[in-house]
């Protein structure tokens, strides 16, 4: 086993790490195919304003999940980001550790890393209608 082939069952191994980072979403396709991942999940409520440096009113919300549990689960492994509300997108629903019912998220980028196996999704809230 390669080096590379070692980082990526690492990677694997990190994301799913309930012990660890690690936190169940459930993810649904375009079409409507649903799985439930394990990966890392963040939902900031307040962000950084590049120019300035300064705390500005907002969410950022992001998954990282690994290709090989998209695989596992029946989708695509690779999700893809929807900017536009016409489009039917990728859908991430998620819990906090409040216990709060799931945030509903679409995917509005995809950064995959095809070295490790692992995709950094950046998300927006999303309702049914986007």
């Amino acid at each position: 086993m390669g080096i590379r082939d070692l980082a990526t069952r690492h990677t694997r191994m990190i994301l799913n790490s309930q012990r660890g980072a690690g936190w169940p979403f459930t993810i649904t396709d375009p079409s409507g195919n649903t799985g439930t991942l394990t990966g890392w999940s963040n939902d900031i409520s307040a962000v950084i304003d590049p120019d300035t440096g300064q705390a500005v009113s907002g969410r950022l919300a992001t998954v990282s999940l690994h290709v090989d549990d998209m695989v596992e689960a029946g989708l695509d492994p690779i999700p893809k980001g929807e900017n536009f509300s016409t489009s039917r997108p990728w859908v991430i629903e998620v819990s906090n550790v409040l216990g709060d019912p799931p945030a509903k998220f679409k995917i509005s980028r995809a950064d995959p890393d095809r070295t490790v196996g692992c995709v950094n999704c950046m998300l927006e809230a999303y309702s049914n209608g986007g």
